[in-house]
């Protein structure tokens, strides 16, 4: 066997079954070394013996349980793949095992699954262990970082934004004298003392601000330090964290020749000027911005050196914080040695002497151009994008907004900045506004869906996300409103699409309902039928009479309830043929008027165009006229019924339409729902709607519906038009057709029905061979083929299907006229070739005079 082949661990009673387990992992391409084990003891010494790669189980074990088997392998292993196998699990249990740890279960008797489940898992335990054996490096490493963080000779905190000491090494406890507890969460301010977090010059402000590094030299604990700090970026989104290194550099700063070595190592330009206006000392870096030596600068004034406007600008506020001591902060722009504007920030303070004198001013200038730059980066950003944008502070009070938020909602700039946020939100979500800037405030960022009112009144709804940003110095709120009624309509659209398909399941599972004793009962009602046809034809008149024509009444009504429940799940005998609708419904306008009361008006308007259709009939006649009791019943003080066919493209459109009491959202919903109806008891069934869909489905159609209340119903059915020369229309009514004195052969499954429809077809002058099956059919047919001049199939027979039997006969005779007779046909046998193409087909249940007419039609054909 490969060495690296799958070691497979099989718990299983059954060597026949792990054989087919291992041939089903091999047929995937699996190659597998494998054990079975059939008890615990061998379980148990398997799982000591060596590592295995993956397990199956068998969840029924004589004598040992399969969730103690399932607990045994994951004491050993956890992470191993397991997956159980059984032929008689139930939902629960299967459950219950996958509790226990189990990562699958199949049935036996579908193993093809068994090779991708295995492989799946093989994968995500492989995952697993190496997520365990990462968490474990991660642990390993955080021990050793603590070490090394700990083992810094130098003072080192880590800050968060509001500059909270989160961690701090031992030499800083060291320095402070206190203990990682007594620091932890404590403001850098608070406990470095000398440290001036407000300043403007403090390095943890600049970092912030710039996300960049800073430094400074302070005066802390009467010794010297330099404080640098390095920002930990979270890309996208600024500092999250800040490092701070305290090192005492008090040595080197006794001599002033570091201390100007320190100032030119200072990234901005810096300077002091004495009381007069006289440049002291300065920084390269101011030097290299103006392109000029230190001997240009040192001991002269501003104007010697300056452009004069800008030397003009330093005099006034050197003038203006000599005579009033203070900070000034102000924006210039500079062109520098390399002949580019430059803007900056430059910051001036008063120097004073021991008594508080004022004995010079120093400054600083902070190149501000990429920041400027990033602001106008970001204001193209924000007016250029396709969402709505909006800027406002904690109170809700618009401070900006983008013109994709003016155009969204119909106003201009001006007017917006003057609402707040509230008032452009629909009173349910307007209500919630302050819990989400409460959220906003203690997150600092959330996400959520509102609706916004336009200008003109329109209603958008909109998802927002929005954050805590700064601006201009102070923390406001950030959104962005993205606007989705696309995506509701969608999300309408495809609940929409779910109702229908939850509603084709239900009249599916009505249909497999009633087809399951449809076949039986319509073989019941044909031998109702034809008998009470014989007992009206010997009776003389008189009550008994009546009798016989009330059950036949109460047949055909059982007829078309049956007939109803088949078209549900569209699994009534399907039989179209190419027909012209204009025509046919000009046959049928006197049958349906007759059907409503004298109060109503039917008003029929047909297209000036053909329609053909392939269609049946009797299907298309029932749509109808349920469509139509509907309209007569939700107009009890008369009004008008319209019936109209339009072609749209490659569609029939039929089109019927009342002016009722119409129907309300609830009811419209559930229109369609088997047997729901708003009728009163005893008054309509629920079936009629729900009937018409199945059909309409049956004949690759759709329906739409408006109605509303007081303002009537229309019902469109649409269906495809044909390409087939459509049959001259027949009438509704024909006369009974003569008997015949032909040899027929009969095959029906049902005694009771056989003995009459034989008894009918003897009476009528023919001669009948008569079968009880599929097979006697074939036997008969063998052995009088010559003399047979016709068929009559029940579709469905034990033995052999009419399908079959008809192919047999079509070997030998194909020509034979032969008529199917079927109340209820699978969907395989609807599409079969066979009996598709078949034109003739008579649904029980039917009346012996339907029989005879449809077999003298074949006959005769």
């Amino acid at each position: 066997m490969n060495a690296s082949a799958l070691r497979l661990l099989i718990v299983e009673d059954s060597e026949q079954d792990a054989r087919l387990m291992v041939r089903e992992l091999e047929r995937h391409g699996l190659q597998v070394r494998h054990l079975r084990v059939a008890d615990r003891q061998a379980l148990e010494q398997a799982l000591a013996g060596e590592p295995w790669d993956a397990a199956l189980l068998d969840h029924n074990l004589p004598g040992f349980s399969g969730q103690e088997a399932l607990r045994l392998i994951r004491e050993r292993d956890p992470d191993i793949p397991l997956i159980v196998i059984s032929g008689t699990i139930g939902e629960e249990q299967a459950v219950e095992c996958m509790k226990a740890g189990a990562h699958d279960h199949l049935m036996k008797g579908n193993l093809l699954r068994l090779g991708p489940a295995l492989e799946r898992e093989l994968g995500e335990a492989a995952l697993r262990r190496e997520r365990r054996s990462s968490e474990l490096a991660m642990r390993e490493s955080a021990r050793e970082w603590r070490t090394t963080f700990d083992g810094v000779s130098s003072p080192v905190a880590v800050l968060d934004r509001e500059n909270r000491l989160v961690r701090c090494n031992l030499a800083l406890q060291r320095l402070l004298g206190l203990d990682f507890q007594s620091i932890l969460g404590r403001s850098c301010a608070e406990v470095i003392e000398g440290l001036d977090c407000d300043s403007p010059d403090c390095p943890l402000c600049r970092q912030w601000d710039t996300s960049s590094s800073a430094s400074a030299v302070r005066r802390l604990w009467g010794r010297w330090f330099e404080l640098t700090v390095e920002p930990v970026v979270d890309e996208g989104h600024g500092p999250a964290r800040a490092i701070l290194v305290l090192r005492d550099i008090t040595e080197r700063l006794e001599s002033l020749h570091f201390l100007q070595s320190l100032v030119d190592a200072l990234p901005t330009p810096v300077y002091f000027q004495d009381r007069e206006g006289t440049y002291r000392t300065c920084n390269q870096a101011f030097l290299q911005a103006f392109g000029l030596s230190r001997e240009q600068v040192i001991a002269h004034r501003g104007r010697e050196f300056l452009p004069a406007s800008l030397a003009e600008i330093f005099g006034h506020f050197h003038r203006e914080l000599r005579d009033k001591p203070g900070s000034r902060t102000l924006e210039v722009r500079l062109v520098l040695a390399d002949g580019r504007p430059h803007d900056f920030l430059l910051a001036l303070t008063s120097y004073r002497g021991p008594q508080g004198e004022v004995l010079g001013i120093l400054g600083q200038a902070s190149d501000i151009s990429e920041t400027r730059r990033a602001e106008d980066r970001f204001r193209t950003l924000f007016e250029g994008a396709s969402d709505a944008m909006f800027i406002y502070d904690f109170e809700g009070l618009l401070l900006e907004v983008n013109l994709e938020a003016c155009s969204r909602l119909g106003y201009t700039r001006e007017e917006l900045l003057r609402l707040n946020l509230r008032q452009l939100e629909t009173p349910e979500f307007a209500a919630l506004l302050p819990a989400r800037l409460q959220e906003i405030t203690q997150k600092g960022f959330a996400l959520y869906e509102t609706a916004q009112f336009g200008r003109d009144g329109r209603v958008v709804p909109t998802e927002v996300s929005a954050r805590i940003i700064e601006l201009q110095g102070r923390p406001v709120i950030f959104s962005t409103a993205r606007d989705i009624s696309e995506r509701r309509r969608a999300e309408e659209e495809r609940a929409r699409l779910q109702s229908m398909v939850q509603q084709a399941q239900k009249l599916e599972a009505i249909g497999q309902l009633a087809g399951g004793v449809a076949h039986d009962f319509g073989n019941i009602l044909t031998a109702i039928l034809g008998y009470s046809e014989i007992l009206l034809k010997k009776l003389e008149p008189g009550p008994n009479l009546e009798f016989v024509r009330q059950i036949q009444a109460a047949c055909q009504r059982a007829t078309v309830l049956t007939q109803g429940l088949l078209a549900l799940g569209r699994k009534q005998p399907f039989a179209p043929r190419p027909l012209e609708l204009n025509s046919w419904l000009g046959t049928m306008q006197d049958f349906f008027r007759r059907l409503l009361r004298e109060d109503l008006q039917l008003e029929l308007r047909p297209a000036a165009v053909p329609l053909p259709l392939n269609a049946d009939e009797a299907q298309l006649e029932q749509v109808l006229l349920n469509l139509l009791t509907n309209a007569r019943d939700a107009m009890p003080d008369g009004g008008t019924i319209t019936l109209s066919t339009s072609r749209q493209a490659h569609l029939a459109c039929i089109t019927v339409s009342d002016t009722g009491t119409g129907m309300d959202e609830p009811t419209r919903a559930r229109m369609f729902e088997p047997f729901f109806t708003t009728k009163p008891k005893g008054k309509g069934t629920g079936l009629g709607l729900p009937v018409v869909w199945g059909i309409v489905q049956q004949h690759r159609g759709s329906i739409e519906v408006h109605s509303e209340p007081g303002q009537g119903t229309t019902f469109r059915i649409l269906l495809p038009l044909s390409e087939a020369v459509p049959e001259p229309a027949r009438p509704t009514e024909e006369q009974a057709l003569p008997g015949g004195h032909e040899t027929v052969l009969l095959a029906e499954d049902d005694e009771a029905l056989r003995v009459l429809l034989s008894t009918a077809l003897r009476q009528a002058g023919y001669t009948v061979l008569a079968a009880g099956d599929g097979q006697e059919a074939l036997r008969l047919f063998a052995a009088e083929q010559a003399r047979i001049d016709a068929a009559i199939l029940d579709v469905i027979m034990p033995q052999a299907t009419a399908g079959m039997v008809l192919r047999e006969i079509r070997l030998v005779r194909p020509r034979l006229p032969v008529l199917l007779i079927s109340g209820y046909m699978t969907q395989s046998e609807m599409q079969e070739p066979e009996s598709a193409a078949l034109p003739r087909l008579l649904r029980k249940p039917f009346t012996t005079a339907e029989l005879l007419r449809r077999l003298r039609e074949a006959l005769g054909a």
